[in-house]
C-alpha cells in the first residue's frame, strides 16, 4: 500500500473535524479551509485538545527526494525543554532528542506508522528543522500556532497572531542555548532548559 492510499485509509478511519473551539485564533481561519485544502497530510495521533484528547496529526510536506516526502508538523504539539538540567549541551546529546526518537515515537505513531518513517542523515526518525532548513522551507510561513494542549500547560508567545515559540535543532557557539522560532517569527536563542518553549516536529516518510 503507498503511502497516499495508506493515509486515505487512516483518513476515513480516525479523522474527526476538530471544533473551533480547540484551536487558537488563527488556527480557527485554517480549519475553515481544510475541508477543501488537500495540503495538509493526517499521519498519526497525539494529545491535543485542553484536557488531552487524542486526534489525528496534520503535517505540511515541505519537501520530497525519489520516494520519501519531507513532513512538517502544521501545529506545534507540545511544550518540552531543549534539554534538562541546564547547561552545555547539543543536539546530539539532548534530552529533547531522545524524547523525540523514544516516547514521542512510540505513543504517536503506531507499528504500521513507524515502519513508514525513515531515518534523517543524523539517524533520527523524529526531529526538528535547524535554522537554515527554516529559511529553506519557511522563510514565508515560519508562525505557527499551538495545540490547546500545549497552550494548558503554558505553551510561550499565544500572542493575537496566535504564533507560538519553537525549537530547533541548530545552536549558536553557546553550547547554553538553542535556536528557537519566536511568537513574531524572527530567529532568537533560549536557554537549553526552557521548559515552555514547544515542540514541532519534522519526519521524512515513504511514499
Amino acid at each position: 500500500m503507498g503511502l497516499f492510499d495508506f493515509l486515505k485509509k487512516d483518513s476515513k478511519e480516525n479523522v474527526q473535524q476538530d471544533s473551533s473551539t480547540e484551536v487558537s485564533n488563527v488556527n480557527k481561519e485554517i480549519e475553515k479551509t481544510e475541508q477543501s485544502d488537500n495540503s495538509y497530510i493526517q499521519f498519526g495521533n497525539y494529545k491535543q485538545g485542553s484536557n488531552g484528547e487524542i486526534k489525528p496529526i496534520k503535517w505540511i510536506k515541505i519537501d520530497e527526494e525519489n520516494d520519501s516526502v519531507l513532513l512538517i508538523s502544521r501545529f506545534c504539539l507540545d511544550i518540552k525543554a531543549f534539554h534538562e538540567p541546564s547547561g552545555e549541551i547539543t543536539w546530539e546529546d539532548c534530552t529533547l532528542r531522545k524524547y523525540l526518537n523514544n516516547e514521542f515515537l512510540s505513543s504517536a505513531f503506531n507499528n504500521e506508522e513507524q515502519e513508514k518513517i525513515q531515518n534523517n542523515p543524523n539517524g533520527d526518525k523524529v526531529f526538528l528543522l535547524s535554522k537554515d532548513e527554516v529559511l529553506k522551507y519557511l522563510n514565508n510561513g515560519r508562525g505557527a500556532g499551538a495545540t490547546l494542549y500545549a497552550i494548558a500547560n503554558g505553551a510561550y508567545g499565544n500572542n493575537t497572531q496566535g504564533n507560538n515559540w519553537w525549537w530547533l535543532r541548530s545552536q549558536s557557539d553557546q553550547k547554553y542555548f538553542a535556536d528557537v522560532v519566536s511568537n513574531d517569527c524572527s530567529f532568537t536563542g533560549m536557554a537549553v532548559n526552557s521548559s515552555h518553549v514547544t515542540i514541532r516536529p519534522a519526519i521524512w516518510i515513504k511514499k
